[in-house]
């Protein structure tokens, strides 16, 4: 199969994955910009039912893909500090839960059809069927793996959705701990949301994490291929 025939048999997984990161890239300066000026002027004044609303918010631009896990865990934190976990958690289950149940309406189990005529792809993707719990946990703790792609490809592919909400929801607890950490950092070094430094040890966490995750990635690979050579 070509390139360009890859492209035409793939295009709903292709156009999907395409249309979100074009869209986080055009509207995390914008956000980032108008919640620095506005919050900076009026955060002493807003109330736990103002977070509520403002996280509310936040879940169809999860559930779409629009917005990074990882920039509202460092608002979070700039702004709540650690409170922000408690608004953070169940505003990411939601919206895991939606953008789950929104891919597969707009996907329609076609690429479950693709998949069946792709040996190649099906094989590459076979991890994620044979231990869906462990390779959902390591793809969540990288930190290249954007919230929006993996909930797309565990969509595309019909992955349990249990393992997929439980597995999901451990991930990404160091990310966000992480991040909301930055974000207190960079508050109490009166940095801004557009202008700041990250704490020095940071990038070791950085390293640490995706170290982590590639290596369980890794490790489900080498197990999910044994494992279909065995039951094949």
């Amino acid at each position: 199969m070509n390139f360009i025939s890859t492209i035409k048999t793939y295009k709903v997984v292709l156009t999907t994955l395409s249309v979100q990161l074009v869209l986080m890239a055009l509207f995390h300066f914008t956000l980032l910009a108008f919640l620095q000026q506005w919050l900076s002027a009026h955060s002493a004044q807003q109330s736990i039912a103002f977070w509520i609303i403002v996280f509310s918010c936040a879940i169809p631009l999860l559930s779409l893909g629009v917005l990074s896990s990882t920039i509202l865990a460092l608002i979070g934190g700039y702004f709540l500090g650690w409170q922000s976990f408690y608004y953070y958690l169940p505003c990411y289950v939601i919206s895991s839960y939606f953008g789950y149940l929104l891919i597969s309406v707009i996907d329609q189990g076609k690429t479950l059809q693709l998949l069946e005529h792709s040996a190649r792809l099906k094989k590459a993707l076979s991890f994620l069927e044979i231990y869906p719990f462990t390779s959902v946990l390591f793809l969540r703790f990288s930190p290249v793996i954007s919230f929006g792609q993996l909930t797309a490809l565990c969509s595309f592919i019909r992955l349990n959705i249990f393992y997929y909400m439980t597995a999901s929801g451990i991930g990404m607890i160091p990310r966000t701990l992480l991040a909301i950490w930055c974000g207190i950092y960079i508050h109490s070094e009166h940095g801004t949301l557009l202008k700041y430094q990250l704490p020095p040890s940071y990038t070791p966490f950085l390293i640490a994490l995706f170290i982590i995750s590639l290596t369980g990635i890794l490790y489900t690979l080498i197990r999910s291929f044994s494992k279909t050579k065995v039951l094949s």
